[in-house]
């Protein structure tokens, strides 16, 4: 999953930060190889890195796998509508991060990067959902920058997150009430075994309770980086000579602009300072 943010640095046009990324990776792999050869072969030569199913003894419709594979998995789909799904989120996450970056929303950009690699890694474990720790303090940063109306919807979303992602506790009283547990897990309806691959009514939620809402914090972050986009290409107003107020003495210089630019493209400010 981290793999992407070298992608994300590419498509950002970041690319000596892409490069320094590679070579670091690089030589964990070659440090591997030194230190545990026998091992290192087996996991990259074999192929057996590629073979998302090498746990014996968890399976990939685990419910503890929040990923797009185990929600196509425990749908039941076919592979080839995962690989779809993944190539359509991959290419959407990354333009729309890259756009961000180029907006002048780099934090935006590198949280909307991480959300698409824990959609698209073929595993993903309830602790991999930690990027929404980041992803809640920009929620909550835009929030308060919002007006009106719009801030209570930015408040009420950051609110709905944390309700989602939050470590509650294992048991409402007893031994276990003050140990972190989080909803994955919690018995909103029965989870027999026999069905992990047969899902139906409020199990296709209750199964998939980090899936849904990250591919809604996804679909989010498409919409920040269209907004951001547009009005990135608001054109300037046209020098009128004879006008007054039209002139080159009347034009904001380039630097100022650029930071009141990058200052508007935020969802929520109104462009109002």
């Amino acid at each position: 999953m981290p793999l992407i943010f070298i992608l994300y640095l590419i498509v950002a046009g970041k690319l000596r930060q892409a490069a320094v990324a590679a070579a670091a990776f690089a030589g964990t792999v070659l440090l591997g190889f030194a230190v545990l050869p026998r091992e290192s072969v087996k996991f990259w030569l074999t192929g057996y890195f590629l073979h998302s199913g090498n746990f014996p003894t968890v399976s990939l419709g685990s419910l503890r796998n929040q990923s797009l594979l185990a929600l196509v998995i425990r749908a039941p789909a076919g592979t080839a509508l995962w690989l779809a799904a993944a190539v359509v989120v991959g290419c959407l996450g990354l333009a729309a991060a890259a756009q961000l970056h180029r907006c002048g929303q780099p934090t935006a950009g590198w949280i909307t990067c991480a959300v698409t690699g824990v959609l698209l890694s073929p595993i993903s474990w309830d602790n991999h959902w930690v990027w929404i720790v980041p992803m809640l303090a920009l929620l909550t940063h835009t929030a308060i920058r919002a007006r009106h109306a719009t801030r209570l919807a930015w408040w009420a979303v950051a609110a709905a997150a944390a309700a989602v992602f939050a470590a509650w506790p294992a048991q409402v009283s007893g031994p276990r009430a003050f140990v972190p547990h989080g909803l994955l897990g919690f018995n909103f309806g029965p989870h027999p075994l026999s069905e992990i691959f047969r899902l139906h009514g409020f199990q296709l939620i209750s199964w998939n309770v980090y899936v849904l809402p990250g591919l809604g914090m996804f679909a989010l972050m498409l919409a920040w980086a269209v907004i951001a986009r547009r009005r990135r290409r608001v054109p300037l107003p046209p020098v009128i000579p004879g006008r007054p107020g039209t002139g080159p003495a009347s034009r904001v210089r380039p630097a100022a602009r650029t930071v009141h630019a990058a200052a508007d493209s935020q969802p929520g400010s109104g462009g109002q300072h």
